[in-house]
């Protein structure tokens, strides 16, 4: 489906860390706690099949640095990705943008 598309992936350096503080995350009230996930790393990490599934064609951007001040948000017709969460309000804006312009 996206073979030769530019695309945005969850970047492999983000799967393979130890220091897991989950203190940090985004809009945490008593209602809205952080995550209780840990893991090591995945066995297939994301940006790897996302890297493959382009193929030499296309393109995954994989942004390592990206965060809400920094979002990664790619759209090639008919796609819309965004890197994570911390794009998310970014992928929201693109989708509204795209959607007005049809």
């Amino acid at each position: 489906i996206i073979y030769g598309k530019k695309v945005t992936a969850h970047p492999r350096a983000w799967d393979f860390h130890d220091d897991m503080d989950h203190s940090g995350l985004y809009g945490i009230t008593p209602d809205n706690q952080p995550t209780n996930v840990v893991t090591p790393g995945f066995i297939y990490p994301l940006q790897d099949i996302v890297t493959d599934a382009v193929g030499p064609d296309g393109n995954c951007a994989f942004a390592e640095n990206a965060n809400r001040e920094n979002p990664s948000v790619v759209y090639d017709h008919p796609f819309i990705t965004g890197c994570s969460v911390e794009s998310s309000i970014a992928y929201s804006e693109k989708l509204v943008e795209v959607l007005n312009s049809l």
